[in-house]
């Protein structure tokens, strides 16, 4: 049984967050489709990598944790 955190209400966009968005537009904007796996922070990968991370709220081990837009 998976655990579920849904974020629709998390108030107004931070300076950090959107930096991060920054980044990953000129990404976008630099390498097309190629930034799947080119770049800094190739995005095939950010499940893993996010996954990883949230393991620990959860308490479940990170190679159990993925981080995903969608299940369908």
């Amino acid at each position: 049984i998976g655990k579920v955190i849904d974020g629709n209400s998390l108030g107004l966009l931070s300076k950090r967050a959107e930096k991060s968005l920054l980044t990953l537009l000129d990404s976008w904007k630099e390498y097309g489709i190629d930034g799947w796996t080119e770049g800094e922070h190739p995005w095939f990968f950010l499940s893993e990598k996010l996954g990883k991370l949230t393991a620990p709220l959860i308490g479940a081990l990170p190679e159990e944790t993925i981080v995903t837009g969608s299940t369908t």
